[in-house]
């Protein structure tokens, strides 16, 4: 390997971890952006304006809670019926 080889090397080793160390950069940036919206977002919300998310986030986790029982008496009911069709015994459970 020639000297004007292992310089070239170097460079675009050098050239390499320079662009990895910007990237990086940036992207603690771009974090760093969206942590301090989302603190800014939090700090103007007053505490009533936090228990109405709070409250909305528990009527959401509810409302899915209630479909899936809603679809598992839905199959339930679907497999009874195909039992009654087809002379089996219905299983309830």
């Amino acid at each position: 390997m020639t000297l004007q080889e292992i310089m070239d090397a170097k460079a675009l080793t050098a050239s390499k971890n320079h662009s990895e160390l910007e990237r990086r950069c940036r992207c603690c940036k771009h974090i760093h952006a969206h942590l301090v919206r989302l603190r800014n977002l939090l700090s103007s919300t007053t505490k009533s304006e936090k228990d109405k998310h709070t409250h909305s986030c528990q009527i959401m986790e509810d409302i899915y809670t209630q479909q899936g029982h809603i679809y598992r008496s839905w199959r339930k009911e679907r497999e009874v019926r195909r039992d009654k069709v087809c002379g089996r015994a219905a299983s309830l459970t």
